[in-house]
């Protein structure tokens, strides 16, 4: 998860990219979507259904929150209202990007929201660090090969060179699952 360019006009919180499932709830439908990012103000998702802007809706969402070592689904229902889409007339196949903003959502439906999002962002530094860790054993097997396969000391200085280059990033991933998990227990 990313945070994103902050609208200095309009937003007042910061936007976390996330790759969520949700339902939307109106007067005369109801369907799953794909939430493209989130923040204590409102989602941004991805649909092929139109819902014209302004109109009233109840999003729906179902997040997961590590409790004690064991996973619970906390539910979140919101009012809420569409603001934006795009585009205003869809062509055939294409989608609808839908902005929703939340209405009159408390604080601790706002606490649940950045939970979900503290733990989505440890989830994936420490699956980007594992990934790391994985390159780093990739590059001992192919310094064994080396002397046996012509290719695989071209393979072992390109990965070489991609461990060099994420060395900082992974020491920041550390920093950054620290602090997140530190802030948690702290609340």
């Amino acid at each position: 998860m990313r945070k994103t360019d902050i609208c200095k006009d309009k937003r007042v919180y910061n936007r976390f990219k996330v790759n969520f499932p949700f339902e939307i709830k109106g007067d005369d439908f109801s369907f799953r979507s794909e939430m493209k990012d989130i923040s204590c103000s409102g989602l941004f998702c991805r649909t092929d259904q139109y819902i014209a802007p302004k109109t009233e809706l109840k999003v729906v969402l179902n997040i997961p929150i590590c409790c004690d070592s064991k996973i619970e689904k906390k539910r979140f229902a919101s009012l809420g209202k569409v603001v934006r889409i795009d585009p205003q007339f869809q062509s055939e196949g294409s989608d609808y990007n839908l902005g929703i903003a939340f209405r009159n959502i408390s604080q601790a439906e706002k606490e649940l929201i950045l939970r979900f999002i503290r733990q989505r962002n440890v989830k994936e530094s420490e699956e980007l660090r594992e990934m790391y860790y994985e390159l780093k054993r990739t590059i001992a097997k192919l310094e064994a090969l080396e002397e046996s396969h012509p290719t695989a000391e071209h393979f072992c200085k390109v990965i070489t060179q991609a461990i060099t280059e994420l060395d900082d990033v992974v020491n920041s991933l550390d920093h950054e699952i620290t602090e997140i998990k530190k802030a948690s227990v702290e609340r």
